[in-house]
């Protein structure tokens, strides 16, 4: 969940110069985030809602995941590529990173953490994944060292394995684009060739435990896979991104191919690794034509798709909070009214997320990141 590459305001287009925005790549994120949510909503809510229409979402909406690593790589080779040539500049880019992702995990971990005591006090068991909320899985929460391969599972906040993973991809780039200059995107295309290659052929980056070769972390393999691909796609559309001939044409194409992907995928994988080509091919061809399309980038630039990009790191970490909230309160597993109580959860869950994108990301992301030694350029999404 990245900042937003620098790009110059572009003919017919909505780019704002003033926020430095791909907006395109921010309602792609906001996107990715509801389908997240939808995904872990019968899980920690306990039913469907119309789910003739939502299937694929529901069954492999998790996959999402693998969205925001390359729209992160996208969007950090975009604005970092150029920028980290000193030891201060690693460090101007790793403070940058915390403030983007660690204050709102950190306030999520510890809002979920008194959430899950009220639920040992009343209904008997310390939250979701109980098993593994104890002290040392909280500090490894609390250090964005939670799914490194130190973690017995995953724990509190669950989605925030991902950022987890993500932070230290995003610290090994950092220190590629420092010590490599001119050379890394070759070094980022063979990352990501071992790493997809590990990823189509070996399905533990989803669904399993077992680490590769006893010792390396799937979800790091796996989310290594979608970053350094992003990091690739950045260089086809070169240093001024937008709008290209065949962006339209190739923003529909890619759509349906992700769509039928997503729905022909089995909820465990078997056979084809169906999971892996959608990560690695049409994730990747999706982002390339959302930033080339014309007629994507005018609907990224209205009011809802904007708001939706702005507070899409919100939704992702404040979704099962509320499901937890919603289990204290009882609301989870109603025997009637699911429609009432999906409504609520979505309607809830973007309130809170637009006042903490609000009153809590933006300023705390402000504040940390003053430690850096120059202003930002680039607008964060």
């Amino acid at each position: 969940m990245g900042e937003a590459a620098p790009a110059r305001a572009l003919p017919g287009t909505a780019a704002d110069p003033g926020t430095a925005r791909l907006l395109p790549i921010d309602f792609l994120r906001g996107i990715a985030a509801i389908g997240v949510v939808l995904f872990h909503f019968p899980y920690f809510i306990g039913y469907h809602v119309l789910l003739d229409v939502l299937l694929p979402v529901y069954r492999n909406g998790l996959i999402f995941v693998d969205l925001f690593f390359v729209i992160s790589g996208v969007v950090l080779a975009y604005t970092y590529r150029a920028r980290v040539k000193r030891p201060g500049d690693l460090g101007e880019y790793l403070v940058r990173r915390i403030a983007r992702l660690w204050p709102l995990h950190v306030l999520t971990l510890v809002v979920v953490t008194g959430i899950y005591g009220l639920m040992q006090l009343r209904l008997g068991y310390f939250g979701f994944s109980k098993e593994n909320n104890d002290a040392w899985h909280f500090f490894l929460n609390a250090t964005l060292l939670n799914q490194v391969g130190l973690q017995a599972g995953y724990s509190y906040n669950l989605p925030s394995w991902s950022i987890s993973t993500e932070f230290w991809i995003n610290a090994a780039f950092g220190v590629l684009l420092l010590a490599l200059r001119g050379r890394v995107l070759v070094v980022s295309l063979a990352i990501a060739a071992v790493a997809a290659a590990l990823v189509v052929t070996r399905q533990e980056a989803w669904w399993g435990a077992t680490r590769y070769g006893g010792w390396l972390e799937p979800a790091l393999v796996r989310t290594a896979c979608g970053f350094f691909l992003g990091v690739a796609c950045s260089r086809l559309l070169g240093d001024a991104p937008g709008p290209r001939r065949f962006g339209d044409a190739g923003m529909a194409v890619a759509t349906l191919a992700v769509l039928l992907l997503l729905a022909r995928m089995p909820a465990r994988p078997s056979g084809i690794p169906l999971d892996g080509l959608l990560v690695v091919f049409a994730f990747p061809a999706l982002v390339t034509c959302a930033i080339a399309s014309r007629g994507f980038w005018k609907l990224s630039a209205t009011r809802f798709a904007t708001w939706l990009g702005d507070i899409s790191y919100s939704v992702y970490l404040w979704h099962l909070p509320l499901a937890a909230a919603f289990t204290l309160a009882g609301l989870a597993r109603p025997e009637s009214h699911h429609g009432l109580i999906f409504v609520a959860y979505f309607a809830l869950l973007l309130l809170v997320a637009t006042a903490s994108y609000h009153g809590f990301e933006k300023p705390a992301r402000r504040r940390i990141a003053a430690f850096a030694k120059r202003p930002a350029t680039a607008a964060p999404t």
